[in-house]
């Protein structure tokens, strides 16, 4: 089971008018192989904003939709297939790195590629990121 796509992505921070950390991200792709799976194209749209921000804390939202269409199958009786991942908390910005606290729900359609299969789930966690300037925390589905 393998596939590749080829598109475009365009990634960007919030307008510094909102005073608000985080950023967005949306991207498009056409298939070059597929194998398998039937899967043709995707799109994709994140977001990533701090709700209330105080100094270098903040209360974050982040989104992440991802639809892929595909071809149904014998094996696969589906024409396409969409993930969401959805996710609040806490982070602390610091000039190199961020800390970040989380709860989510995140769906997965074809989590399981050799048989069809749609997974919901809570998720709660933490994230360190090292990184050179202050980027989204933005975390794409796989």
């Amino acid at each position: 089971m393998d596939w590749n796509f080829l598109g475009l992505r365009y990634e960007s921070g919030w307008p510094v008018r909102w005073n608000r950390r985080g950023g967005f991200s949306a991207s498009a792709a056409v298939a070059t192989l597929s194998s398998g799976v039937e899967y043709n194209w995707e799109a994709r749209f994140s977001g990533d904003l701090d709700l209330i921000r105080r100094g270098r804390h903040a209360l974050f939202f982040l989104a992440d939709f991802r639809h892929v269409g595909a071809e149904a199958t014998p094996a696969y009786l589906r024409d396409s297939v969409t993930d969401f991942r959805g996710e609040i908390g806490f982070r602390r910005w610091q000039e190199n790195s961020q800390f970040v606290i989380f709860v989510a729900y995140e769906r997965r359609a074809d989590a399981l590629i050799t048989s069809p299969l749609v997974t919901n789930r809570a998720l709660f966690g933490f994230r360190i990121r090292g990184q050179r300037s202050s980027a989204p925390a933005i975390v794409p589905l796989p």
